[in-house]
């Protein structure tokens, strides 16, 4: 497979679709695709089982899409056989071909998203509801306040680093299952791509400009607490989550039994098969 990128400058401005820079090199789907921090190196993963780092081309570098010199070598190749498969977070030193921390679980479909700490990987910080199918990319702020999340039902959502809930949630009636999301780089806006092959753009806060005076000045009325709050769901996504609801509900009343009739044990640390170090 053949890992493309596009100018976004050219793309928005110019409506030139130009390919600037071919990186040839996977031999299957590619699944994961990040940028340094300094712009300078490119990081992709695929299906092949295979980590690779690539040089970005500058700005200067304007090459045809004819696929005559414009192609690049990886400065770098990991392999990792097995190492996406297994439905595991995996943490790795670049040096060595074994995972330094490795958590095997079996939530990646439970439509949940948790937040770890790197020390500590036998149980979940928090974990983040409100999603009813997989979630496919998360995206953190730069300050590493807030995340999006694009899942399997066809909606976007923000989360806050410690939320149990969404505080915000995005959806149109033609967006069908989205893939990646991403913030911009000022975090003032959301770029989610979906499986309908479209790009959409969405403002970080939806209602930043929008009464902003008002909503200030009567946000301790409980009427205005409640507008503020609510979020329009989708019949379909509103169904789910009141189906979830209600088993959870059910759950919660099971603990009422007799003592010691049913075990509970948190939702932290009931995904955890086990952790090897």
């Amino acid at each position: 497979m053949i890992l493309k990128i596009i100018v976004c400058q050219m793309f928005f401005a110019k409506q030139n679709r130009r390919t600037v820079r071919q990186f040839p090199g996977h031999q299957g789907a590619v699944r994961g695709l990040t940028v340094s921090t300094d712009g300078r190196i490119l990081v992709s993963c695929g299906t092949d089982c295979t980590l690779r780092l690539w040089k970005v081309p500058g700005d200067t570098l304007m090459e045809s899409d004819d696929g005559s010199g414009n192609s690049s070598q990886p400065l770098a190749v990991y392999v990792w056989k097995n190492a996406f498969c297994d439905r595991s977070i995996n943490i790795y030193d670049l040096r060595m071909s074994t995972p330094a921390r490795k958590v095997i679980m079996r939530a990646n479909d439970d439509g949940k998203c948790y937040s770890y700490d790197v020390r500590k990987l036998n149980e979940a910080k928090c974990v983040h509801k409100d999603h009813v199918s997989s979630v496919m990319d998360i995206d953190y702020l730069p300050t590493g306040r807030e995340f999006v999340t694009g899942p399997y039902d066809r909606t976007v959502r923000i989360f806050q680093y410690n939320g149990g809930h969404s505080r915000e949630i995005y959806h149109t009636k033609r967006m069908q299952r989205v893939f990646c999301v991403k913030f911009s780089c000022d975090a003032s806006y959301i770029i989610s791509g979906s499986d309908d092959t479209n790009l959409r753009l969405w403002k970080a806060k939806a209602s930043e400009q929008l009464g902003v005076a008002v909503k200030n000045c009567y946000k301790h009325v409980a009427e205005v607490k409640r507008i503020v709050r609510h979020r329009h769901l989708p019949i379909p996504i509103y169904k789910a989550t009141k189906q979830i609801r209600e088993m959870t509900e059910s759950e919660r009343r099971k603990a009422h039994s007799a003592p010691g009739s049913i075990h509970n044990e948190p939702l932290r640390s009931s995904r955890i098969i086990k952790e090897i170090e």
